[in-house]
């Protein structure tokens, strides 16, 4: 299991900046899957 780094979308959540967080937290995800850099 890897280790990803949550920093970024913890500062944009903090900073209440809702839409970038969400583009972050689909890139995590999409990330995550192994899926990066997918058009879905």
């Amino acid at each position: 299991m890897s280790i990803h780094d949550y920093n970024p979308l913890r500062q944009l959540l903090f900073h209440q900046s809702w839409q970038e967080a969400d583009i972050e937290t689909r890139r995590l995800m999409l990330k995550i899957a192994g899926v990066e850099g997918s058009s879905l």
